[in-house]
């Protein structure tokens, strides 16, 4: 299908047009301390909103994570500002998913 059928057909059921409801950023650092603060601030200077710390659900002896511990960062966004985010972060690759 190219551009000008799929619009027709959003025209013709509107419903089948694809809507944005929210845009979830994680990083996943995988160890607490100095390397999650600083994910935590390139995730704040990205998406210009506080990141939460995700917490490790189980304890992986070789990967040296206890149940608990800090081992992410993430952040939700809704309306204008998960659109802002997406055309920066699209445009990186050429406007392609």
């Amino acid at each position: 299908m190219n551009e000008e059928e799929i619009r027709k057909k959003w025209e013709d059921t509107p419903m089948l047009k694809p809507r944005i409801r929210k845009v979830t950023v994680n990083m996943s650092i995988g160890k607490s301390g100095e390397p999650l603060e600083k994910a935590g601030k390139v995730l704040q200077q990205l998406t210009e909103q506080g990141p939460v710390k995700r917490r490790a659900k189980q304890t992986i002896r070789e990967f040296e994570i206890r149940q608990g511990e800090p081992i992410a960062c993430m952040v939700t966004l809704r309306k204008e500002k998960a659109r802002r985010f997406l055309k920066k972060a699209l445009q990186a690759v050429d406007n392609k998913i």
